[in-house]
């Protein structure tokens, strides 16, 4: 690491190469965040469907179950 006993004006590089950088981690940062967001939702969807009285099945396109709710469950 370099540092700079007198003031220092960055370079055109540097300034590049610190842009870059944020632009990785502000990516990273989003990315978090909506998968936080989407867990929740899931989440969400999750619980109102285990609380509904009604039979609730997920089929994918392979027409195999990939979930049933309790409700579904018990009948």
């Amino acid at each position: 690491m370099v540092y700079f006993d007198t003031p220092h004006e960055f370079s055109e590089a540097e300034t590049q190469i610190l842009l870059t950088i944020a632009g990785h981690l502000a990516f990273a940062i989003e990315r978090r965040q909506a998968a936080l967001e989407l867990a929740a939702s899931e989440e969400g969807y999750r619980t109102l469907a285990e609380a509904a009285h009604d039979a609730i099945f997920i089929i994918n396109k392979n027409d195999e179950v990939s979930y049933v709710n309790s409700f579904a469950a018990k009948m």
